[in-house]
């Protein structure tokens, strides 16, 4: 059996053993190719753009929720949105597990930590829009995020860059960004 997209290894030699130059354009060829994947997406994008617009319009919340660095990734868009499209900060809730890391350490076993949704789940009320990402389309914790916002009555959009993953069939907006192998870093 085959190893997702998200778990294989970039062929050739790794990233430390290759030269500056080597390194900088292996390094670029995986973000061109992560475009390439975005861009596949688009209409579904597109589309759950519109469900987050149309919950902000009626006072609804947009909720994002992830593990490590998807958590990142939610974190950084998540916190535009006030700045680019004047979305109060009160509508924004962003949640990943163990927290957001302020002194640079990411603990790797709170993306299985399910009990944490508890801490938040009350928060996520019918009409708000949830954002879950997950690279496996796998990840315990955001599976628990999507399960929760939907029994409070939330529109899930779950993106994630392996096919036919739980996220993807549990989520009423699935996104799967198809991509080839991304660098290793």
């Amino acid at each position: 059996m085959s190893l997702p997209t998200t778990e294989t290894v970039s062929k050739g030699p790794h990233i430390d053993a290759r030269s500056m130059p080597a390194a900088a354009d292996f390094i670029l060829d995986g973000q061109l190719e992560a475009i390439d994947a975005v861009r596949s997406a688009i209409p579904a994008l597109s589309n759950g753009a519109q469900k987050m617009a149309s919950a902000i319009r009626a006072g609804h919340s947009i909720h994002y929720a992830a593990a490590g660095s998807s958590g990142l990734m939610a974190l950084a868009d998540g916190s535009e949105l006030r700045g680019t499209f004047g979305i109060p900060t009160d509508k924004i809730h962003i949640h990943m597990a163990g927290g957001v890391p302020v002194d640079g350490h990411m603990p790797g076993d709170t993306e299985d930590d399910e009990q944490a949704v508890a801490q938040f789940a009350g928060e996520i009320t019918t009409g708000d829009v949830v954002i879950v990402l997950t690279a496996s389309g796998t990840t315990p914790f955001a599976l628990e995020v999507a399960r929760a916002a939907q029994q409070n009555g939330a529109f899930v959009i779950g993106i994630a860059n392996n096919p036919g993953t739980p996220l993807l069939a549990i989520s009423d907006m699935p996104i799967w960004t198809c991509h080839g192998l991304m660098p290793l870093l």
